[in-house]
């Protein structure tokens, strides 16, 4: 976080740098600084899956075994209310910041389960799955600056920009229903270790597990657009740089808390819109 924040810092301290392009020509017609407040509402879709393996010698069965386990999720969708403000210093140089928030109603969370054990030549045997609902919320915030690097006055608009995009799932996992088990390599009482499960059908009472999804990165771009008539279209094409992801997790029936980290990952993001003003003044 604190390295985002430092390159960040600098990306802001280079585009007020660049303020000073052109400025002896446009002293005379630089407009004075002005602010705006915005609201918007955006509509996230995600579908995300994490997994986990693990091997060793199975005390109960005599024998060594490989584990693997996936948590799918599913149509997480949320509609988000974003609020924000912009700050404009002059013609070229801008700053805008903004804040969403939205509920996830109606996800959809899928728990596979395999296991391998060679020395029978069994590979991946599907023992589990199990569906619950995921609900929850989401946060977005959003900071950068933009330097226009086209004329004021021209029919289109090209832009620097650089900033910070902050963006979080958390997901409440209820409502379990044993969906598929297979108990091949359930030994049953006393030496049940894991593998024994219920039938399809079995409702898991009293899950309340929680996991929270967190991304972040700095990004870099130029984006910009050109007005014909009513009609404008726009478009961008970003660098996303030290892109940190972390995940925590609460499972309740087990009284299990872990974490998943990711740090310094780097994308591409790309968008291009259309827009027509019917009633332009």
């Amino acid at each position: 976080m604190k390295k985002l924040i430092v390159l960040f810092s600098l990306a802001l301290l280079v585009i007020t740098s660049g303020q000073s392009y052109g400025e002896e020509t446009e002293k005379k017609n630089r407009r004075p600084v002005s602010a705006s407040i915005f609201t918007s509402e955006w509509f996230s879709s995600s579908n995300a899956w994490w997994e986990i393996s693990d091997e060793g010698f199975h005390s109960a069965l005599g024998k060594y075994v490989y584990t693997r386990s996936r948590l799918e999720y599913e149509n997480t969708d949320s509609n988000i209310t974003m609020i924000g403000g912009q700050l404009n210093l002059d013609k070229r140089l801008s700053f805008k910041i903004a804040y969403g928030s939205g509920d996830i109603d109606d996800g959809t969370v899928i728990d596979h389960d395999w296991l391998t054990v060679p020395v029978d030549s069994t590979s991946n045997l599907k023992i589990s799955e199990s569906r619950e609902k995921g609900t929850g919320d989401t946060a977005v915030f959003d900071i950068g600056g933009s330097l226009l690097l086209s004329q004021p006055d021209a029919s289109y608009r090209l832009n620097l920009y650089a900033g910070y995009f902050y963006y979080e799932d958390n997901i409440r996992i209820t409502n379990g229903v044993q969906t598929y088990a297979d108990n091949t390599y359930c030994l049953g009482p006393p030496d049940y270790d894991g593998y024994c499960l219920p039938s399809a059908g079995f409702i898991i009472n009293g899950l309340n597990s929680t996991y929270d999804f967190q991304w972040e990165y700095l990004k870099i771009g130029i984006d910009g657009g050109i007005n014909i008539s009513n009609l404008a279209f726009n478009g961008g094409l970003y660098f996303l740089s030290l892109l940190d992801y972390r995940g925590d997790a609460y499972w309740n029936l087990r009284s299990i808390t872990f974490t998943h980290q990711s740090d310094e990952g780097h994308g591409l993001e790309a968008n291009v819109s259309a827009s027509y003003d019917f009633y332009k003044f």
